[in-house]
């Protein structure tokens, strides 16, 4: 069996880790279920610091403890990531719950302000107006308790004829408990009380109404045998039932029934009815019981983390640069990311944690004379789940993709200026990429890419270099080869390329792609669809398409479905069909007209 450090250690590196909780929840529960529970709570929270609910659990389990300074905390932090998140106004139900919670601490005055809240936000809560007349009956404020009491007398009466003509049980209890106690009056209650008590299987808040609208009408032994079944889950209906029995001189009975019903709550307005009760009998009520290995847990627990959203640059320090210096003429332009934790506690990744590990890129080329490409390429580093304080994650990938790459041929003749900036952790906002709560702009990179020699001595070195016995070489002339060939069309033979044998250029290009060395003919193959075939490229590119291995020949398909479209279909059914390489066959499938419609219509 693990041992407990080890546990804690793996929960550390990966909150989620499900093997290492079910062990955690085996050595902890049995010897300290509490602490072990709200430990788990922290670590969820340190991994998911914008997940509201995760912290308003918190809170409601340490009121569940009668710890309700420490409840409060937690309820005010998920109050304050709820307006963070634009989710909207904060939902009555919260305020009302977060108001309990300071009346159980005997915080009067800020139970009056959370109860304000809540009535703002749902002005027919009566029982959160009852609420506020209990806070302010305790500050002596009998004026404003008692306005708040007449609200609620008067829209109850309003409603008990459409109560039980609707068969609204649920409302029907809720009305009867508050005539029989809070504005005692036997006869509403009665008959409020015995009518939610039809529903098949009456709530406990009908039973509890129930049992003290009997005692109020004189029918004890029936009030008895309502609440003694509750007298063991509800402290209300024990500290009635303890009340009869004193009556009926069972001091004895009466004192059990409260020193048991006292255990379900140390604090709150049942706890001190039973407190007085036992009090004024000679008995000392229990005291709350102390966690002080929970509050150290809290203490403990680093509050930064919350800050993450506000100023996530802070914590998380994210960068690019160049891996190569120069950049080379033609071929990969790599960029190395990196994400280094350079705050104090871990910072986690993926979908609902802290951050997505996604940098969106964008580029600009020569200045503004080419449109700039926004968030063309993602990168994805998600090799880690979590990031412990200093330590960091890198990816290097190569930039010049997509569009990118076509642009930047087409300016390979001349030396080319490339500006690079990114985002980390972007939103979707109607279908775009864009900065979020905890997105973070990364700092600009700019390099010039060299130019390909284009001169009569710069394409005799390459003529040179595709000779060479280093097939290395051969690929870097290859490449080049189709960059500049790529640059001429573009530039539609014009200005500084006039002069260049482009003759010169597909005879060399058109020898390459019958290399003896297979990945220069595929390098050959993928330069030769920069630029418009040259008849003699064709001609030295078309036993490709048959007699080569796998990678060639996939590759040598796609050269011809982009370049001679309609032509070359008889072909592509054909591999389609019967290649031998199932790779192939799904190129040449994918060039197919059918291929194409049924993309366009994924429905169909």
């Amino acid at each position: 069996m693990a041992q407990p450090a080890q546990i804690e250690h793996a929960l550390r590196l990966n909150p989620m880790n499900v093997n290492a909780r079910q062990i955690a929840y085996l050595l902890f529960s049995e010897t300290e279920p509490s602490c072990s529970a709200s430990k788990m709570a922290l670590q969820l929270i340190a991994a998911n610091p914008s997940q509201t609910n995760l912290v308003w659990n918190l809170g409601e389990y340490l009121d569940q403890l009668a710890m309700h300074t420490q409840a409060q905390e937690w309820y005010n932090r998920a109050i304050q990531l709820h307006r963070q998140s634009n989710s909207g106004p904060i939902p009555a139900d919260y305020w009302h719950k977060l108001a309990v919670s300071y009346l159980n601490g005997k915080d009067y005055s800020h139970c009056i302000e959370a109860a304000d809240a809540a009535l703002k936000s749902d002005p027919n809560s009566h029982i959160t107006r009852l609420l506020r007349a209990t806070a302010y009956k305790k500050l002596n404020n009998e004026k404003a308790a008692a306005a708040d009491i007449a609200f609620v007398t008067n829209a109850y009466d309003t409603e008990i004829t459409k109560v039980t003509n609707e068969k609204d049980f649920a409302r029907a209890a809720e009305i009867a408990w508050f005539f029989a106690f809070h504005k005692p009056d036997p006869a509403k209650a009665m008959q409020l009380a015995d009518f939610a008590m039809k529903e098949s299987e009456p709530s406990a808040l009908a039973r509890l109404a129930y049992g003290y609208a009997l005692r109020m009408s004189g029918k004890t032994d029936q009030a008895i045998a309502a609440l003694k079944p509750l007298a063991a889950i509800d402290q209300l209906a024990a500290y009635e039932l303890a009340r009869i029995e004193m009556e009926q001189g069972k001091k004895g009975a009466a004192l059990t029934t409260l020193n048991k019903a006292a255990t379900l709550q140390y604090e709150g307005v049942a706890f001190d009815l039973i407190a007085d009760l036992m009090r004024k009998h000679g008995e000392t009520p229990p005291l709350t019981p102390k966690h002080a290995r929970i509050e150290e847990s809290l203490l403990k627990f680093n509050r930064d983390v919350f800050d993450y959203f506000k100023r996530p640059q802070d914590f998380v320090d994210v960068s690019m640069t160049f891996v190569d210096n120069p950049l080379p003429k033609v071929g990969p332009i790599r960029v190395t990311f990196r994400i280094e934790n350079a705050g104090p506690f871990a910072v986690t990744f993926g979908e609902g944690f802290m951050a997505r590990p996604l940098i969106a890129l964008s580029a600009k080329i020569n200045g503004n004379r080419f449109p700039s490409f926004d968030n063309y390429l993602q990168v994805l580093l998600n090799s880690r789940s979590t990031l412990l304080p200093g330590d960091a994650i890198e990816k290097t990938v190569s930039i010049n993709v997509g569009p990118i790459q076509q642009a930047l041929l087409q300016y390979s003749g001349a030396p080319t200026q490339i500006r690079l900036t990114a985002m980390f952790d972007p939103v979707i906002i109607d279908g775009k990429l864009t900065a979020g709560p905890g997105s973070i702009e990364l700092a600009e990179i700019n390099a010039t890419r060299p130019a390909i020699d284009s001169t009569k001595e710069g394409i005799s070195r390459l003529a040179t270099l595709a000779a060479s016995s280093n097939y290395l070489e051969r690929i870097e002339a290859v490449d080049q080869i189709g960059a500049l060939l790529s640059a001429i069309e573009a530039a539609e033979g014009k200005g500084q390329f006039e002069s260049v044998q482009v003759n010169l250029l597909h005879a060399e290009l058109a020898k390459l792609l019958n290399d003896e060395i297979w990945q220069v003919r595929a390098h050959a193959v993928v330069a030769a669809g920069w630029s418009t075939l040259d008849p003699r490229v064709t001609s030295a590119a078309s036993p490709r398409v048959r007699n080569e291995n796998d990678v060639v020949r996939l590759l040598a398909i796609r050269l011809f479905a982009e370049q001679h479209g309609d032509k070359f279909r008889k072909v592509l059914d054909e591999m389609a069909e019967n290649d031998s390489c199932e790779y192939v066959r799904m190129m040449a499938a994918s060039y197919l007209p059918e291929a194409n419609q049924a993309a366009a219509t994924p429905g169909e």
